[in-house]
């Protein structure tokens, strides 16, 4: 967060962006977003629109109402991720398949 705090000295804004990610990086970003110093401004979270299916479910457009991301919603996601990955990986070091 240091470069944030370095632009709100300078009198900028932060803005995070994004291309197109899964719903897996557009969750991560969100929560940074959310965490970012200073006035609430509209960060640019929204090509999730453009992606015909997002390769996580459910979609990260279930988490967006009304141009807001639910950030405690978009946390849980997260977490659920990390313990699929964690149970995958101990399952194939284990010798699994």
């Amino acid at each position: 967060m240091t470069l944030a705090a370095l632009a709100e000295e300078q009198g900028k804004l932060a803005v995070l962006t994004s291309a197109f990610e899964s719903g897996v990086a557009h969750s991560f970003l969100s929560l940074v977003a959310a965490a970012l110093p200073g006035a609430s401004v509209a960060h640019g979270l929204s090509t999730f629109e453009r992606l015909e299916r997002d390769a996580f479910q459910p979609p990260f457009a279930d988490l967006v109402q009304r141009d807001l991301v639910d950030v405690r919603a978009a946390s849980l996601y997260l977490d659920t991720i990390a313990i699929q990955c964690d149970q995958s990986t101990a399952f194939a070091q284990s010798g699994g398949l």
